[in-house]
């Protein structure tokens, strides 16, 4: 019997069957367990129509025999060769053997093309640098009542005290003030989507995404609270670098440890700044120059100890961040990094009140500019996520703040 009547015929047993169990099943119903009802000789019959079934599944698809499509070479003892018209047949009635002794996944050309690839929900690796610098800054929060500017009042000169004479004439004294300016601003971002794309996606691209907006705007804020420059960078607002510290010098060439003692002790810090918590705030090329110093003997001078527990957590007693915002292209030579000592507190971060966070508006109607070019994302069945933070930098007490320079 040639292949195709094989199938012929197993299809005809197959359609029996059904009709015979559809049959039963109306005229006896259906059990709980979803098995039609049937007394032992219907059962018998059944069982001996499956087994036909089974005898013609096994003619129509001989397992010891390999098919090989095609060709003339040789064949080996467990192989059969299929002709171009028996393959065609085959591919109509959709035939097991060419799923199981063909088609496979390792091969493209054999299958692998149409297999789908899976993707895990889990995006893996970090593309930010958890910022420790923000925390540790003064929330200033805008009433709703105030617009995107708020004054600040702060000491600008000290009165004063003297002693005088028996029966002499007093003159007075008074303090003067001046005012800090906290001033909102927007930091955004805006990323599109084609809807057939988050139609698809498995992973929750949307709030994978909302959460890398919000590390890249905390990476920004210390970013600016470090180094943020107005005049030179075009930044929202300047940063202690920038906003006249007192600062230490680099002595020599290298840096040396009489610099790191220098900044930690810098007589024009009042020391009233540094009773709270200061820190140290350095980048790990900075890290890397204080570890290498080493005395005459070559031992280091920053005492490293057993690295079990992992170095040292602080620098002179106090603990240091490490922050990769702050460059090495500072200084004269633009050659250079800083490293920064002091209170955070002195930090202002301006923020409306009742709207701290990141505002998340999708549209699917809304025109961009792209590339210089507008954009409709009704037109392209596209969705927009645009993400907008409200903030303001305010280095209130510069002068709280000790700044080594020109550090390389």
């Amino acid at each position: 019997m040639e292949l195709k009547e094989k199938i012929l015929a197993l299809e005809k047993l197959a359609a029996q069957f059904n009709k015979a169990l559809t049959g039963l099943a109306k005229e006896q119903g259906i059990r709980e367990n979803g098995e039609v009802e049937t007394s032992a000789s219907q059962k018998e019959t059944l069982e001996r129509m499956k087994t036909d079934i089974l005898a013609e599944i096994k003619k129509a698809n001989p397992s010891t025999k390999k098919m090989v499509f095609g060709g003339d070479d040789p064949l080996k003892d467990n192989e059969m060769r299929v002709a171009m018209n028996k393959w065609l047949i085959m591919v109509k009635y959709n035939h097991p053997s060419l799923a199981k002794t063909v088609m496979s996944e390792g091969d493209n050309a054999q299958g692998g093309y149409t297999v789908l690839v899976g993707y895990a929900s889990q995006i893996i690796g970090e593309l930010n640098q958890a910022t420790s610098i923000v925390p540790k800054c003064t929330p200033f929060p805008h009433g709703q009542a105030d617009g995107p500017v708020k004054y600040i009042p702060k000491w600008l000169t000290d009165l004063s005290v003297a002693w005088i004479a028996e029966a002499t004439a007093k003159t007075t004294t008074k303090p003067t003030l001046t005012r800090l300016t906290s001033t909102l601003k927007k930091m955004y971002a805006i990323v599109t989507f084609t809807d057939e794309y988050l139609s698809d996606d498995t992973a929750g691209i949307a709030a994978q995404v909302a959460k890398l907006v919000g590390e890249n705007m905390a990476v920004e804020l210390e970013r600016v609270i470090l180094i943020g420059d107005v005049a030179g960078a075009g930044d929202a607002f300047n940063g202690i670098y920038y906003s006249t510290p007192s600062t230490v010098t680099q002595a020599g060439v290298s840096l040396a440890y009489q610099d790191i003692v220098n900044i930690w002790n810098n007589p024009n810090v009042n020391s009233k700044y540094l009773k709270g918590k200061p820190e140290w705030t350095l980048n790990k090329t900075s890290l890397g120059l204080i570890m290498n110093l080493v005395d005459n003997n070559g031992r280091p001078l920053w005492n490293l100890g057993s690295l079990s527990a992992g170095i040292p957590p602080n620098i002179l007693g106090d603990p240091y961040n490490i922050s990769q915002q702050i460059t090495n292209t500072l200084g004269a030579g633009s050659n250079a990094s800083a490293i920064f000592y002091g209170d955070f507190k002195y930090v202002l971060l301006g923020n409306k009140s009742g709207g701290q966070g990141i505002t998340v508006d999708v549209s699917n109607s809304a025109v961009i500019s792209s590339d210089s070019s507008p954009e409709n994302l009704w037109t392209q069945d596209e969705t927009g996520y645009r993400f907008v933070k409200r903030a303001g930098v305010l280095v209130a007490m510069p002068l709280a703040f000790s700044v080594g320079i020109e550090i390389k």
